[in-house]
């Protein structure tokens, strides 16, 4: 017979991680009491004590593009993108 693994929401994993906190157990034998995976329980813990990311993470800024009037006598590339990690990105037309 096969065993049906029910999955928990963020909110049952963070009664679960006060339930154990506020119990004399370790997380090993909270875990073994409560049928859960003790890796999955880390996890679980070190996600919700994480800190939020803060909205410049998450939704970055424009940055503002400025065109060269006049091409450079040697310059063969119509743009020419500089991104971060010296990446190059350079368009013909």
């Amino acid at each position: 017979m096969s065993q049906t693994v029910k999955r928990l929401t963020k909110e049952q994993w963070q009664k679960l991680i006060s339930e154990q906190q506020s119990s004399n157990m370790s997380q090993t034998e909270f875990c073994r009491s409560k049928g859960l995976c003790l890796a999955t329980f880390y996890n679980w813990k070190r996600k919700l004590n994480a800190p939020e990311k803060s909205t410049s993470e998450t939704n970055p800024q424009w940055v503002e593009l400025t065109a060269i009037s006049q091409p450079l006598p040697t310059q063969t590339w119509d743009i020419e993108l500089e991104l971060p990690g010296n990446v190059i990105l350079r368009m013909r037309q």
